[in-house]
């Protein structure tokens, strides 16, 4: 079962924005995110499958699978909660970024836009050598807490974080299943981005941060002539945590840009 928040907005007409966390994480990182949008858009926060409160063993951690399981929870929504004809919004941090792609290919011309949260920034880069997936997966399958804790606080953050932010953000992921964790590695790194983007014919623009990897816009543009992105400097990987204003405001700008 597929747990869920549906949080109706104000105006009867409104378009539905579809919350997609990321890897071991769950549907509260988006907290800071509600107030700002329940006031002009209908949100539904999920908790992906074996994440949060969602059940702990209906995914097999492929994209595909998750993204399935997202489709299958809007055709239990009654109409009465979410109209057929509400447009949706897919937005996905990190992970949630490649399922936000695919469940837009299943959902089609319901979908109106995606948009990423700090993700998608390899599209178009070659894959990572299998033998470097191999030995970064035998870290987390010896020590699942302990590598899960030192991957986070050393790849997400930049220097300068909030030490009590970064340590709670650490042990809540490196609490999450570590059978469903390690499959949810191999899922992202076995993902064609650049095809699946290619396929998606509606609006595809990234919120990311300035730490890790750049945002290539004329690279990412090959595959998707219909992607742009934008970026908030300063923070680090959970931007919508760390900077929630800038945040908001760069959101609520894009959205008003789609005409939503």
């Amino acid at each position: 079962m597929i747990s869920y928040i549906l949080y109706q907005p104000k105006k009867i007409s409104a378009s539905t924005i579809i919350l997609i966390h990321g890897w071991c994480c769950d549907q509260h990182y988006w907290d800071k995110q509600i107030p700002a949008l329940q006031g002009h858009y209908r949100i539904i926060a999920v908790d992906l499958a074996g994440h949060g409160a969602s059940s702990k063993l209906s995914s097999d951690g492929t994209i595909i699978g998750f993204a399935k399981d997202l489709v299958s929870l809007l055709q239990t929504i009654p109409v009465t909660q979410l109209p057929n004809n509400s447009p949706l919004v897919l937005i996905g941090h990190s992970m949630g970024g490649p399922i936000a792609i695919e469940a837009a290919l299943m959902l089609g011309i319901r979908v109106r836009a995606v948009i990423g949260v700090d993700t998608l920034k390899n599209i178009g880069m070659p894959p990572m050598p299998q033998i470097d997936i191999n030995r970064r997966v035998q870290l987390f399958q010896e020590n699942f807490i302990s590598e899960t804790q030192i991957f986070v606080k050393n790849t997400f953050f930049k220097p300068d974080a909030n030490p009590i932010f970064v340590e709670r953000i650490a042990k809540q992921m490196s609490a999450g299943n570590p059978t469903l964790g390690i499959a949810m590695i191999h899922a992202l790194n076995n993902w064609n981005g650049g095809a699946a983007i290619s396929a998606l014919k509606i609006p595809i623009s990234t919120i990311n941060s300035d730490h890790g990897y750049p945002t290539d816009e004329t690279r990412t543009r090959q595959f998707s002539a219909n992607f742009k992105s934008q970026v908030i400097a300063g923070s680090g990987h959970f931007l919508m945590m760390e900077k929630p204003r800038q945040f908001n405001l760069a959101l609520l700008k894009e959205l008003k840009l789609l005409s939503l």
